[in-house]
């Protein structure tokens, strides 16, 4: 209703506009089922057909394609799938996500056409020209998830290309162990339940914060094995410190400030002071 009111729809000399309104349809036809669903992927095709013929743009043209796919017309989204990997054969890259959008297309068509291997190599290549662009490769996957639906196809062989997983650690603080082998051996216990868990989600970063105990042992791993940390803490730094680091000891105050000058980076939450209110954590 908006992108009628603003008078968008009646716009016929901009790609990005025709593409919008879409767009919209697209979502909808996405949300529908039945034959619903094939009158408004069919109406989404002619609108991106629009956009297409203006520039002859690979994003217009390939979500043509889908969109005849999913209206059932399989023939026409599988020309216009040709058409639009025969445009590309020689395409020219300004940018890193130039050259990940034009090999994701790609990969797309290839899919519409039922090339499978073809279309793992492509998506391969996308990732290698513009490997931290995790956004426009989770977009990719749910369009290529909606495709091999359409197509009744094992979606299974996605899985690694998708991007690598985000945690949020919490853990127990700690007082200061007593030297004893006791408090040794449940520390170590406790070091290779935090390796079994991390590894087992394999994640590409972690955020949290840096309290004495369980927080700063997930956060050494994560530094020792090449993850991410991004900390944050729920107040003021110095006010954190003295609350929930210091009273266990001097020596998880060094590990903190290790932790805390190797992280990716370092935030507060807010810049108040603790204020003796645990709802603040």
């Amino acid at each position: 209703r908006e992108y009628a009111r603003l008078g968008l729809s009646t716009v016929i000399d901009n790609e990005d506009v025709i593409a919008l309104g879409a767009r919209l349809l697209k979502d909808q036809a996405i949300l529908a089922s039945g034959e619903r669903r094939s009158e408004l992927a069919k109406a989404a095709a002619d609108q991106y057909a629009r956009a297409y013929v203006l520039t002859a743009g690979h994003y217009p043209g390939i979500n043509v394609a889908s969109m005849l796919l999913l209206a059932g017309d399989q023939e026409r989204a599988r020309g216009m799938a040709e058409t639009v990997r025969r445009d590309l054969a020689e395409p020219s890259f300004v940018t890193a996500e130039d050259l990940y959008y034009a090999h994701a297309t790609l990969a797309e068509a290839a899919i519409i056409m039922g090339e499978r291997a073809a279309a793992e190599k492509f998506m391969a290549n996308a990732i290698a020209g513009d490997p931290l662009n995790y956004a426009a490769r989770a977009s990719t996957l749910h369009q290529l998830e909606l495709i091999l639906t359409a197509r009744a196809q094992d979606q299974s062989w996605l899985d690694g290309f998708r991007p690598p997983k985000s945690v949020h650690y919490c853990g127990h603080m700690f007082a200061e162990l007593p030297a004893t082998d006791d408090a040794r051996r449940a520390l170590a216990e406790l070091q290779k339940e935090v390796e079994r868990t991390i590894r087992r989600e394999n994640p590409g970063a972690m955020f949290g914060s840096l309290a004495a105990g369980s927080d700063i042992l997930f956060a050494e791993f994560a530094l020792a094995n090449g993850i991410e940390l991004h900390v944050v803490l729920p107040m003021q730094e110095e006010d954190f410190i003295r609350h929930s680091v210091l009273p266990s000891g001097a020596g998880w105050v060094a590990r903190y400030e290790r932790c805390r000058q190797a992280a990716t980076s370092f935030r507060t939450a807010t810049p108040d002071p603790y204020l003796g209110d645990d709802a603040i954590f």
